[in-house]
């Protein structure tokens, strides 16, 4: 297995130091657990890259040492992690996600692709394979050598066609390449309104019916006009406007220029936001809010205690160094509890904005590299406690404690609410006042 998808947990602490990370390579016998009783002596003898892991390591005597797989959240080995990380991954194309979409049919997309690679069968591909052939295009009254630039393009038809939905849409209609098509044609693809999908599915439907409508020429005779391949491809965009619905807002602008295409598709269901403001527990009971936030691989956490009047009772600020946002948000609970107990508040209700923080409390799990921080939580949890998720506009003052610890980068703890810093002011007056904050 290689090195960097493998790492040690640390357990009963009865591994040796040359199996688990190997800085004492002299003494195969020593293990951690017998270390870490003398680890002043040892520490000297380390690379100083170890030093803050070591001294955080706490070992637990009921559970063996496990060797983690880095790669899965579980710690347990899959092969297909493991190949997916060895595996040289290409760069990905910007057309790709232009044309592999669910509101346009496998068969356009699969035509798309084929083109994209030069693989569909005009004149001169067959010519350059060593065919020799007369090449005469069907798309122009003047005969011209067919090439996929002058078949989709820049033939009378192919113009004709472009031009007029290049109208609607008010996009320019000469292009060089498919690819030049797309990147002006197709808007940013993950936007999910009726127009966006309207303007990327005919921009690859065009494409499509010229082929087949050459191919008919070809092998079925007849003549190849435009008209004929405008009106199927606003038969094909019209099904799409009523089979698929969309997830987000065309403007007014938009809707004109789909008007003009006979398009009056539904629009979808406008989420109107709620207000919500944080509320003072029963009487008797406190409420400690906690929140953790991560930048630039460091992570902060904040908290404030508070009785069921909205009155401080105690706030927190922690910078905790390097780690995830996961890791902040559980660590946070776990500081705010810790300071609950050295005041000796039993009756107290802890919200947080973290679902995952929640739902590793009730012992529904968590991932290899959260099991840490997630025991030293659960030392704090007392069966008395409440554990609630609530939404981020609850949890304004939390917030901006943690995000303060970002400035003063150290452990602070305030009895009252003194020397409050303004942004954090602002947000305890308002709560305190029953000022609500609004979520879209």
């Amino acid at each position: 297995m290689a090195r960097r998808a493998r790492r040690y947990k640390f357990l009963d602490g009865k591994l040796d130091w040359r199996g688990a990370i190997g800085p004492l390579q002299c003494d195969r016998q020593l293990t951690l657990a017998k270390s870490l009783s003398q680890i002043a002596d040892y520490l000297p003898l380390i690379q100083t890259y170890w030093h803050e892991k070591i001294v955080r390591v706490k070992l637990d005597e009921k559970q063996p040492d496990r060797l983690i797989f880095t790669l899965t959240q579980t710690g347990i080995f899959s092969s297909k992690e493991y190949y997916n990380f060895w595996r040289k991954n290409g760069r990905r194309q910007h057309w790709s996600v232009r044309v592999w979409l669910n509101y346009i049919p496998p068969k356009t997309s699969g035509f798309m692709w084929k083109i994209l690679h030069h693989a569909i069968p005009v004149d001169l591909r067959i010519v350059t394979r060593g065919i020799p052939i007369m090449s005469r295009c069907v798309c122009c009254n003047n005969p011209h050598q067919e090439d996929i630039r002058h078949l989709f393009f820049k033939s009378e038809v192919a113009q004709s066609v472009w031009r007029h939905f290049g109208l609607i849409f008010r996009i320019p209609w000469a292009f060089e390449s498919v690819k030049h098509a797309l990147r002006i044609w197709t808007p940013k693809p993950k936007t999910h309104s009726t127009y966006v999908m309207v303007r990327t599915s005919v921009v690859c439907h065009i494409i499509r019916e010229i082929w087949i409508a050459r191919c008919k020429v070809v092998y079925d005779g007849g003549v190849m006009t435009a008209t004929d391949i405008c009106q199927c491809v606003l038969h094909k965009v019209k099904y799409l406007g009523i089979v698929h619905r969309p997830h987000q807002m065309s403007t007014k602008s938009q809707l004109l220029q789909l008007a003009a295409l006979g398009i009056y598709g539904p629009q979808p269901m406008v989420r109107r936001g709620v207000w919500h403001k944080w509320e003072p527990h029963a009487v008797g009971t406190y409420k400690l809010n906690t929140d953790g936030s991560a930048k630039e691989e460091m992570c902060t956490g904040g908290g404030i205690i508070r009785n069921s009047e909205g009155g401080i009772i105690a706030r927190f600020s922690a910078f905790f160094g390097k780690g995830t946002n996961n890791y902040a948000e559980i660590f946070a609970v776990a500081v705010g509890l810790r300071l609950c107990h050295s005041l000796g508040i039993g009756a107290v209700v802890v919200e947080t904005d973290s679902l995952l923080t929640v739902n590793a409390i009730k012992k529904l799990g968590v991932a290899w590299d959260l099991e840490y921080v997630y025991w030293i939580c659960m030392q704090q949890i007392r069966p008395y406690h409440k554990i609630t998720q609530v939404f981020r506009q609850e949890n304004t003052v939390a917030d901006r404690l943690a995000n303060w610890a970002y400035t003063h980068k150290s452990y602070q703890e305030v009895f009252s609410r003194n020397n409050m810093p303004q942004e954090v002011k602002a947000a305890y007056i308002s709560d305190k006042l029953g000022i609500a904050n609004f979520r879209k």
